[in-house]
């Protein structure tokens, strides 16, 4: 009887270990998924503002992340003598849980 106890409270910990290692992993996932949104909407963005593309910047990040499945929160261009810089910021979800991602792209000397 002792021994049954035993073994079922070890399976009992184990799944409660793996249900939770596979949280942490599903989170990491969404994360790094709106990481790539993010990036590649600054870039693409950030294309658009110096001109080597054409269209509106920030239309073009919104298309992207909406391509992701994630949610343009905020989009930023910032001019200045030297250039352009875009910034994004990205809002994703795991569950019920926002993640929030931001990616900036533009000349390297801003």
């Amino acid at each position: 009887m002792a021994g049954t106890v035993l073994a079922a409270a070890i399976v009992m910990t184990v799944g409660a270990a793996a249900v939770g290692i596979g949280a942490v992993s599903g989170g990491a996932v969404v994360a790094q998924a709106a990481t790539g949104a993010a990036d590649n909407a600054a870039l693409a963005a950030a294309d658009v503002a110096m001109g080597l593309a054409p269209g509106d910047p920030c239309v073009e990040a919104s298309r992207i992340v909406d391509a992701a499945g994630a949610r343009l929160r905020d989009c930023e261009l910032l001019e200045s003598p030297v250039g352009v810089t875009v910034t994004v910021i990205v809002e994703a979800r795991f569950g019920v849980f926002p993640v929030t991602v931001k990616s900036r792209a533009g000349n390297a000397s801003l």
